[in-house]
């Protein structure tokens, strides 16, 4: 990130976006907290660059330090280590997908050409800003490519996963409860898709009877 040799005042900095100092306080504690979101920024752009390039494995810290353009000592105040900026960069693209999706619910029954499917419109949906959303897809064609393959990697997940949810008497609740979670971390709003969508002949789900406990007479 470039060296300021001053950094600018909140008042400044607010001037410059354009609004007051009270809607710059209501999205940062302070205006370090400015620039550092804008060093996580450069450091999760940086590394997108690089895994369009090569494999993550042969990603290192180094190397999105150099593509970032910041010190060594700012990415580790930033994160943990590059598995941790990875997991963000995942993230970032699942939270762009769920946007599609919401897009594609709300706007399905217009025309295709409509302004809904731009990659501006998904960014914006997404919170995020557009080169941001075309470091993860290279235009708006790709985003719904991608959606579709989710959406189908997901309905063939279906049938096993109602399987262990119906089959609650195998594990304990708490399991249980642990694992439905992990589905929503994971899957989010593709969630209810596992509810909606048919399964393929054949597919048996049994639900284990509760033990009938007999009364004495």
């Amino acid at each position: 990130m470039m060296t300021l040799s001053r950094q600018p005042s909140v008042k400044e900095i607010a001037a410059a976006a354009n609004i007051g100092i009270q809607t710059f306080y209501r999205s940062f504690k302070n205006r370090g907290a400015v620039f550092e979101a804008l060093d996580r920024r450069a450091i999760l752009d940086a590394a997108a660059r690089l895994l369009s390039r090569k494999d993550g494995r042969e990603t290192s810290v180094a190397d999105i330090v150099r593509v970032a353009d910041i010190e060594r000592g700012i990415f580790y105040r930033c994160f943990k280590d590059k598995e941790a900026v990875f997991r963000e960069l995942g993230a970032e693209r699942q939270r762009i997908l769920d946007a599609a999706e919401r897009l594609y619910r709300l706007k399905r029954g217009e025309s295709s050409h409509i302004h809904w499917k731009a990659i501006e419109s998904i960014a914006y949906e997404a919170g995020l800003p557009v080169m941001t959303v075309l470091l993860h897809f290279e235009d708006q064609k790709a985003v719904f490519k991608a959606l579709r393959e989710r959406t189908q990697s997901l309905g063939s997940l279906a049938p096993e996963i109602l399987r262990l949810y119906f089959d609650l008497d195998t594990i304990s609740t708490s399991d249980a409860a642990d694992f439905i979670k992990v589905l929503s971390d994971t899957f989010g709003s593709q969630l209810r898709l596992l509810h909606t969508r048919p399964l393929p002949p054949g597919t048996e789900i049994v639900r284990r009877r509760k033990p009938v406990h007999k009364t004495g007479t």
